[in-house]
């Protein structure tokens, strides 16, 4: 086997983990190497969200990575900070605001320091939107951040609409955190908020929680997938369909203001 350039030493590249092998000395019969453990895949995002009274907001945005998407993220970020071109971000994200149809600005930062692929690995980003939301007349906010993390919980909906699979599939287990602070300003009231959330199956599980402070909306969203992989069976897809069915519900859900 190769050395892996996308995974630091001493942990298998992700589509090496659960594969068949054999040990020629001395010989023990067919083996797998190891699984990956829940535990060892993680991703976690902090978004603070500050709505301006003419409906900008100004946001920070942290991430931290353990695991495959981590060693991913790391080495992807080390080389792009060595390269000429790195000005962390600021027409990245300026671009990314403009395909959205906003004006706004900003730039990576908190990069963690590495030289290439590492097992964890965290950075953040601040910037600001101009005019995202209307402060003029009763609206509905999505709680989310603008900007998606790269493990977005978002991501699992796909699966409340896919059909049982009829054979295995490929799939693996890991625990996704997202923490949300929106404060909303002093020339709006707040109306409502959504309920909290839960949906379990054996193998995964969904958390919502939202809580009002005043002005400040705390959300506290979190899956937990214990599928060992790297192959599942059929009927564990069913159990991802109705995982998938409950986020898409409640990420629907909206938080309702109107002007004072």
């Amino acid at each position: 086997m190769r050395p892996s350039s996308t995974s630091p030493f001493g942990v298998l590249p992700e589509q090496e983990s659960g594969k068949l092998v054999i040990h020629t000395r001395p010989y023990a019969g067919i083996q797998r190497t190891p699984p990956r453990a829940v535990a060892a895949e993680s991703s976690t995002s902090i978004d603070k969200v500050t709505v301006l009274a003419d409906g900008s907001v100004d946001a920070t945005a942290s991430y931290q990575l353990v695991g495959a998407l981590a060693s991913a993220y790391s080495k992807r970020f080390a080389e792009w900070r060595k390269s000429p071109n790195f000005d962390s971000g600021e027409e990245y994200i300026k671009r990314q605001i403009e395909e959205d149809g906003y004006k706004g600005s900003g730039l990576y930062v908190d990069i963690q320091d590495t030289q290439g692929a590492e097992n964890r690995f965290s950075y953040a980003m601040r910037y600001r939107v101009d005019g995202f939301l209307d402060t003029e007349n009763p609206y509905g906010v999505i709680l989310s951040g603008f900007f998606p993390n790269p493990a977005p919980i978002a991501g699992l909906e796909a699966y409340a609409a896919a059909e049982p699979y009829a054979h295995d599939f490929l799939c693996s287990g890991d625990s996704r955190t997202e923490e949300l602070s929106i404060t909303f300003p002093d020339n709006v009231k707040l109306l409502a908020i959504p309920r909290n959330a839960h949906a379990q199956t054996e193998l995964v599980q969904y958390d919502a929680r939202y809580e009002r402070k005043g002005n400040t909306i705390h959300v506290l969203r979190s899956v937990i997938d214990k599928t060992p992989g790297p192959v599942c069976a059929p009927e564990v897809s069913a159990q991802y369909a109705r995982i998938g069915a409950a986020i898409k519900k409640d990420l629907k859900a909206q938080a309702v203001y109107q002007p004072k």
